[in-house]
This record gives structure tokens, C-alpha cells and sequence, in this order.
């Protein structure tokens, strides 16, 4: 009678998981799927022949979670994004105008500590993948984000974080499928090219697209997403110190053809583009690009940036360090070599090398006029040096921006 019960009692629980766990996940995923069928034909309930497939799909999702969250985040891999909880995930809420954040564990610098920061709603589709992919809910609990499956011999074992062999495996497994599904929409070897990756690449990778995406304090933003000390050694190695000589001075050329075509066609009317260096090449260039050919306006765009030794951005503008002018800038020292790595915006925006952009710098040097005009007013300076380097800020900047005015003449 009591092996008769227990028998009773597992047909009972296995029509129970084939009622409320089987036949749902396979209606859901023959919705978004191609119906799998087994060698007769027929098809499967199913839709993974053994456990062996069914855990490769899951490593292979839980792998795209691993790099979209390294390459949003720029946090480190293994000692970071591999020690997220389902706790240390919060999602956006429109109603309460209240963006996602997360909370990784920082060991590197900060022992442990886990710091909460903001990351892009656009992902919001893949925390809840995190969150769910498991026979468990992960939401608000202990349970890591990274963890494997339990085994059929030990189904109700609590999930474990990950190994940190087994993180990195898996990102190479990933990368691995994606050489190859990229393999015939390319002209050449993505293997030969870039063997293998390693979850920190992407934190490079998250410094250098911030560094060539966006204008401004970069760098200091960069340093206080790393979690690194002011002017901290190691921020060099991810910003300055990241690329070799050659490689700079080629990042520096594609700069400055990026920057130079949109300078010379830019509006007369309404320019985007202002500063000294800007209005010298319209002036030179200008009038003889509205009616050259395609092939003669890139000898044009050539010629302009070869007059150009090197540009070198700034939260305030960019310095377009010029061949005929290079002698004359302000920041040059005191054997006559200028260094735009280390200077002021009080020097850069009266020098023959500057430009500054509406859209991009506007604002900053909004910022900087008003605090020179709250010290004039104020009579902060005691000193008339100072004074007047005050005033002659305010007037530089009213040169670039004259509407700027409006807040206050001298």
C-alpha cells in the first residue's frame, strides 16, 4: 500500500509540473519559435531532446546578459557585474520619473562596499531576463544574478554565484558563436584579428567610447564611474595612457577630419561653429567650396587638415593647434612649445587656436561668464590684475556668444 501511494503520489506531482510548468513554457515558446519535432515527426512537448541542450540555451542567454550589462556599465566583470543579486537590481518607474539602477559589489577599491548608480532604462528588458531566468523568481532577494542551473540529480539546490572561470569561459563561448554567425557578413577573420575577450576589455572599450562620444569633463566623470581617486594613476591607464603613439596620433587625424568639413560648411548666418581658428578657415576655405566637385572639395578638406597639427578637446572648446599659429598660442611655455593638455579656458578662448561648438560648449562657457560677472559684481577680487583677467573673460566669451549680454555687460 505504501509503495502504491508514493507511486500515486509522483504520477500526481508529474502531471502537476506537465499542467503548470511543461505545457506553458512550450506554448510560450512555440509563439516565438519554430515548433520542434522529435526523429518521428511528430512534435515534441518539449522543445530541448535532454538537459545537456536545455543548459546551453540558458548559458547562452545568461552569457548576452553578462556583456550588454559590461559594455552599459563599464564596471569590472568578474569582481563586479558577476556579484549582482536580484536586491541590487532596480527598475525604472515612468510613474515615479525613476530611472533603473544597480548595485554592484566593488572589491578592487572599495572592499566589498556596494555603490549604487544609475544605468540606461534601455535595458530594462534585460533585467527582467536576469531576473527570471530561473525556475525561481530573483526579484528582491539574495539569489545572484550569474548562477547555474541545479542539476537533475540535485534539482532543489539553492543557487551560487558563479565561478569566475566559468564567467569568462562563457564569454569566450559567446564569442565564439558570434565569429561565427558574423562570419559571412565580413571580408575578413574576426578570430585572426581579435583572438579571444576578457570581461575587462569592455570596461576599456566603455572609457574610449565616452572619450570620443562626448564633449565636456569626460575624464572626471569617467574617474568617478570607476570609483578611483582624484587624478588616480590607474584612470590614465583607461583615458590617456590607453592608446600608443601611433595609435594617438591616428585617433588625432580622424578627429580633425571629423571636425574640419563641418567647420567649412558650416552656416554664415547662424554658425554653430565660433572662435578664432574657425572663422580663420572659413575665411580661407569658404568661398571656394561652394563650387568645386566632389573630388576637388576632398583635395579642399585634405589641404585644411593638413594645416592642422593637432586638436585637443576640451570641456570649454577645442584647441586646433595651427601651423601658422601655433607659435602664438596662449598656452605655449616658456621655450615657446604650446601644451593644451594644461591650460584654462581664460587662455584658450582669446587664442588664435580655439573653436567652441553652440551645441556642445554653450553651456559651459554660460557657467563660466557668470561666475566671472558674479565676481565683478561682487567685488570679489581685491586685486585689479584679477580684475581685469575677470572682465577680459567675460568679454571673450561675449565675442563667441553674444547673447551672452544679456546677462551682464562690462
Amino acid at each position: 500500500k505504501l509503495k502504491n501511494a508514493n507511486l500515486n503520489a509522483n504520477i500526481k506531482l508529474a502531471k502537476h509540473c506537465i499542467n503548470s510548468f511543461i505545457q506553458p513554457l512550450h506554448k510560450e515558446l512555440s509563439s516565438i519559435g519554430e515548433t520542434v519535432k522529435g526523429a518521428d515527426g511528430k512534435e515534441k512537448l518539449f522543445p530541448w531532446p535532454n538537459f545537456k541542450t536545455f543548459r546551453q540555451d540558458y548559458n547562452k542567454i545568461q552569457s548576452a546578459i553578462a556583456i550588454i550589462l559590461l559594455t552599459v556599465m563599464g564596471k569590472r566583470g568578474v569582481s563586479e557585474v558577476r556579484t549582482l543579486r536580484g536586491m541590487d537590481i532596480s527598475l525604472s518607474d515612468k510613474t515615479k520619473a525613476k530611472s533603473s539602477t544597480v548595485k554592484p559589489s566593488i572589491w578592487k577599491t572599495h572592499k566589498g562596499m556596494r555603490i549604487e548608480h544609475g544605468v540606461t532604462n534601455f535595458i530594462d528588458d534585460v533585467f527582467k531576463t536576469a531576473l527570471q531566468l530561473s525556475h525561481l523568481d530573483k526579484t528582491n532577494t539574495a539569489l545572484p544574478i550569474f548562477s547555474a542551473l541545479p542539476t537533475p540529480k540535485n534539482t532543489q539546490a539553492t543557487p551560487t554565484f558563479i565561478s569566475i572561470e566559468s564567467f569568462c569561459h562563457r564569454l569566450n563561448v559567446y564569442y565564439d558563436d558570434f565569429c561565427d554567425r558574423l562570419s559571412d557578413h565580413v571580408d575578413f577573420d574576426i578570430k585572426e584579428k581579435h583572438q579571444r575577450i576578457t570581461s575587462h576589455q569592455f570596461r576599456h572599450a566603455f572609457a574610449e567610447f565616452a572619450l570620443r562620444k562626448f564633449d565636456g569633463n569626460v575624464e572626471e566623470l569617467i574617474r568617478q564611474h570607476f570609483c578611483h581617486s582624484y587624478n588616480h594613476w590607474w584612470t590614465k591607464r583607461y583615458t590617456g595612457d590607453k592608446l600608443d603613439a601611433d595609435q594617438t596620433e591616428e585617433t588625432n587625424k580622424r578627429y580633425i577630419r571629423e571636425l574640419v568639413p563641418q567647420i567649412l560648411l558650416d552656416s554664415t548666418k547662424d554658425p554653430e561653429y565660433v572662435g578664432a581658428v574657425a572663422l580663420f578657415l572659413k575665411k580661407r576655405f569658404g568661398d571656394t567650396i561652394n563650387t568645386v566637385t566632389a573630388e576637388e572639395f576632398d583635395k579642399i578638406i585634405e589641404s585644411a587638415c593638413d594645416e592642422i597639427i593637432q586638436v585637443t578637446p576640451h570641456e570649454y572648446g577645442w584647441c586646433l593647434l595651427h601651423k601658422e599659429s601655433h607659435n602664438s598660442a596662449k598656452c605655449r611655455d616658456v621655450n615657446g612649445i604650446p601644451n593644451p593638455q594644461n591650460t584654462s579656458a581664460y587662455k584658450c578662448t582669446a587664442c588664435a587656436n580655439f573653436c567652441a561648438s553652440h551645441s556642445s560648449h554653450k553651456a559651459k562657457n554660460l557657467q563660466i561668464t557668470l561666475g566671472h560677472l558674479d565676481f565683478l559684481e561682487q567685488k570679489t577680487w581685491k586685486q585689479r590684475l584679477l580684475t581685469e583677467k575677470s572682465k577680459n573673460a567675460v568679454y571673450q566669451a561675449q565675442l563667441l556668444f553674444p547673447e551672452f549680454k544679456k546677462y551682464g555687460e562690462i
